[in-house]
């Protein structure tokens, strides 16, 4: 029982960082398709605001699971 434990741990260990990899290099893409195809100020201003949409959003679904 314990080495399919292991095994089981090793496989999610690998598994977590292949996945971190990916975003990673995901991450790297879209940064510089968006140096290509932007200013650095129409960057900055677009993540800015989506930062805030994020938030605001995030912040209503709060509300909502602590009412419930």
């Amino acid at each position: 029982m314990r080495e399919n434990s292991t095994s089981e741990r090793k496989r999610h260990t690998i598994s977590l960082l292949i996945t971190g990899v990916g975003i990673i290099l995901f991450w790297r893409g879209i940064w510089e398709l968006s140096q290509k195809a932007f200013s650095s100020e129409i960057s900055l201003m677009i993540g800015f605001s989506i930062l805030i949409s994020v938030a605001i959003i995030e912040r209503k679904q709060l509300f909502k699971f602590f009412h419930v």
